[in-house]
């Protein structure tokens, strides 16, 4: 397998330095970060000068050298190979804080084909993405339907938190609560009239 030198700063290399194991190499510990379904936990964490590096060196070893995302998502054939590139592209910008730029990567590798696991997880991704770039309408319509859909946790906690950057601070917590009672766990069964009723109260 080849190798390439990148360059990071200090502060970049202390910070990954801190997600490395006892028995992983620095690319081990970049390899599983970035092949993560979610990087959303180390957000941020690279300055921008450090991204564009480790963008780079993402794009060559894929014989992508010198590509940005707009000709990525311009030249890329409609094949599922390609949308599964597409994702993972966007979910490494995502990564590395540049949301803006993920969207559209996104949007064109749903549009592409993605199914299952995978599609659920780039329409999750994307409506964070949205909710944190601000469009915060766009960013609803999408977690709602993908949790309605498919009645996955991971989109209902990505929702309650699109509701709440808008502003609809009580509807993000009645949308959390009501999920939560419809699992009918524990005790639940017994108090659900008590607890719809003080959710009702909240509107």
């Amino acid at each position: 397998m080849g190798s390439k030198n990148i360059s990071i700063s200090d502060e970049a290399y202390s910070k990954l330095k801190k997600f490395k194991g006892n028995n992983e190499s620095f690319t081990d510990v970049i390899n599983r970060l970035i092949g993560r379904a979610a990087l959303l936990d180390i957000r941020g964490t690279f300055s921008d000068n450090d991204a564009d590096s480790i963008i780079k060196n993402i794009n060559e070893s894929k014989d992508l050298s010198g590509t940005r995302s707009d000709t990525i998502s311009d030249t890329s054939k409609n094949t599922i190979g390609s949308a599964v590139y597409l994702f993972q592209y966007a979910n490494t910008l995502d990564f590395l804080g540049k949301e803006a730029e993920a969207i559209p990567l996104y949007l064109k590798a749903i549009k592409l084909g993605l199914s299952g696991k995978m599609k659920t997880q780039a329409e999750i991704q994307l409506g964070s993405s949205l909710s944190v770039t601000g469009e915060h309408e766009k960013a609803i319509a999408i977690l709602n339907r993908v949790q309605k859909e498919t009645v996955d946790p991971a989109a209902l906690a990505f929702l309650c938190i699109a509701l709440f950057r808008s502003g609809e601070i009580k509807k993000a917590l009645k949308t959390a609560l009501i999920f939560i009672i419809s699992g009918n766990q524990g005790l639940l069964p017994e108090y659900q009239r008590a607890l719809l009723h003080y959710i009702d109260e909240m509107s």
